[in-house]
């Protein structure tokens, strides 16, 4: 005997798909804004040393925001031979209904930017902050594996 659903239990579940086909699809987009910032980095992970060949990895730590409608949105990096300048950024997405999202801490926690090719020498980083100030630190590159030069001393 084949078991068949009641008509009712058909119908009304095909209109609660209907209901919240209906709310999502009737989200006007133009309600949703979002709002870009440089994310406050509390510190970098760089090595005090890479080889000319290697890929050279910055690993990033800070606090992006405080609910879910915070998110890491990219870098945007410019670079020479021996500088690179870099900004983390974060975004805020929020609509007219919506303006918190769930209460929960977002971090920066280990987003990476790499980057290859670099020059033998001393290289720089300068993160860029909110306000104007800046982050630095250095690494040496090293062109045949010879130690950093501070190492080298007495």
């Amino acid at each position: 005997m084949r078991a068949t659903r009641p008509w009712r239990q058909t119908v009304l579940g095909w209109f609660l798909v209907g209901i919240a086909f209906a709310e999502c699809v009737g989200c006007d987009e133009s309600r949703w804004h979002e709002e870009r910032f440089i994310i406050p980095v509390d510190s970098i992970g760089v090595p005090e040393q890479v080889a000319i060949s290697d890929t050279l990895c910055i690993v990033f730590y800070g606090y992006i925001g405080g609910s879910s409608a915070f998110r890491f949105a990219g870098f945007d990096a410019q670079r020479d031979s021996c500088d690179l300048w870099i900004t983390a950024w974060g975004a805020k997405r929020w609509n007219d209904r919506d303006w918190f999202g769930a209460p929960v801490v977002v971090l920066l926690d280990g987003e990476q930017y790499c980057l290859h090719g670099l020059n033998e020498g001393w290289f720089r980083i300068t993160v860029h902050q909110p306000g104007g100030s800046t982050l630095e630190d250095s690494l040496w590159v090293s062109g045949n594996g010879e130690a950093h030069p501070a190492k080298m001393l007495p």
